[in-house]
């Protein structure tokens, strides 16, 4: 009995956690006039959420938060601004696709959903990488891509997390200022967490495979 209710009382202390850093995440991000709010808000929210999924015990939500929000803030926006601008022109690419007709839809059409893919999956992984790794802008943006690519099982699981996520919210709009943010950044970590340790164990590996 005494198990029982100690487990119900961590499930109901990780919902607050997640509750109160979503709420973090909304609060930032409207400080930040949402445009400039978002990016570093986001990855002050994977800051927090990496450093409790990894059991920190010096962890202090706030300070770490507004901390990491703070010292992201140009970095962070410099980042976004570059994949504003790289969605902006697939989309444009896409729209201008759909007006052609002959040769040229068939040549492009497969090469832009291979960048439509390529963007999808740098997307998934871009913030457990910004918050675990100290890398430049584009370094961000090709491990991120590299590290989706090739874990494509945790790939499939977070895009199938979106998706679901996404329903939720459409189906319970209350849960927006709740989970949103923090359920997917707590799947996001967990799952890039993994990736990350098969990497890790593949390039431990790979001297081995070349000896023999």
């Amino acid at each position: 009995m005494g198990d029982g209710w100690k487990k119900i009382n961590d499930i109901a202390m990780a919902m607050l956690k997640l509750i109160y850093i979503n709420v973090l995440w909304i609060a930032f991000t409207l400080f930040g006039l949402i445009l400039l709010g978002l990016m570093p808000a986001t990855a002050a929210m994977f800051t927090v959420i990496r450093k409790w999924v990894q059991r920190d015990r010096t962890l202090m939500i706030f300070q770490t938060f507004r901390k990491t929000y703070v010292q992201e803030f140009w970095k962070s926006n410099a980042l976004g601004l570059f994949l504003l601008i790289a969605g902006g022109i697939l989309y444009i690419d896409f729209l201008f696709i759909g007006r052609q007709e002959g040769v040229v839809v068939y040549l492009l059409t497969p090469l832009l959903y291979i960048l439509l893919v390529a963007y999808i999956v740098t997307m998934l992984f871009l913030f457990p990488v910004y918050v675990t790794f100290d890398h430049k802008l584009y370094t961000y943006i090709k491990q991120s891509f590299l590290i989706g690519i090739t874990s494509p099982m945790e790939s499939f699981l977070m895009l199938g997390a979106t998706v679901l996520f996404s329903i939720l919210i459409l189906f319970i709009p209350g849960l927006l200022p709740l989970f949103l943010g923090s359920g997917i950044a707590l799947t996001y970590t967990w799952l890039g967490i993994r990736a990350f340790n098969k990497v890790e164990r593949r390039k431990s590996q790979q001297p081995e495979q070349n000896y023999n």
